[in-house]
């Protein structure tokens, strides 16, 4: 019987290309990358009477509900953080705001997030007003419903999108 002394050194070299292959070969944009969307409903959904009150303590970044302000930020891109008692107010309209650490996203994956502000009418994207929680990339956000992710997870966005887009009854559009 012959013994192939090189077999342990091409299983070992065959297992280094497979790690490599499935650790690079996403681009950033994997599905499977977003944790499943959590609720999250303040009781203290009211109105800010006071617009320039930013000093809210929410129990979750970004905001999913509570306080909040009576304006409502536009849809579309946005270069500048929006403050997070609109964000509520936008939320509160059946609005899905796309959130996304700027130190942690490349200019590319920035405009590839951009695209979603095309999918729909009453879609956000723009820079988090605060860190995202657990330290993740992207934050999908609708009225109580909030979706972290680590990548851009294309196909788990679109569905947020879908599932969650005017999931407010009281504020869909007419």
């Amino acid at each position: 019987m012959k013994v192939d002394n090189k077999a342990p050194g091409r299983a070992a070299a065959a297992a280094v290309i497979l790690i490599f292959l499935v650790a690079n070969c996403t681009n950033g944009i994997a599905a499977g990358d977003c944790a499943e969307p959590e609720s999250f409903l303040d009781s203290r959904s009211f109105h800010v009477i006071d617009a320039t009150q930013t000093d809210i303590d929410y129990s979750v970044h970004p905001p999913t509900s509570g306080p909040h302000t009576v304006f409502v930020p536009d849809a579309g891109i946005h270069t500048e953080p929006i403050l997070e008692p609109d964000q509520v107010a936008a939320l509160e309209h059946g609005m899905i705001i796309i959130q996304y650490d700027p130190a942690k996203t490349s200019n590319a994956e920035r405009d590839q997030l951009h695209a979603y502000a095309g999918i729909a009418e009453d879609v956000i994207v723009a820079p988090a007003a605060h860190p995202i929680a657990g330290g993740q990339r992207v934050a999908l956000t609708a009225w109580g419903t909030r979706q972290l992710c680590d990548s851009l997870a294309t196909p788990d966005a679109r569905a947020f999108i879908r599932d969650h887009l005017h999931a407010n009854a009281a504020h869909k559009p007419k």
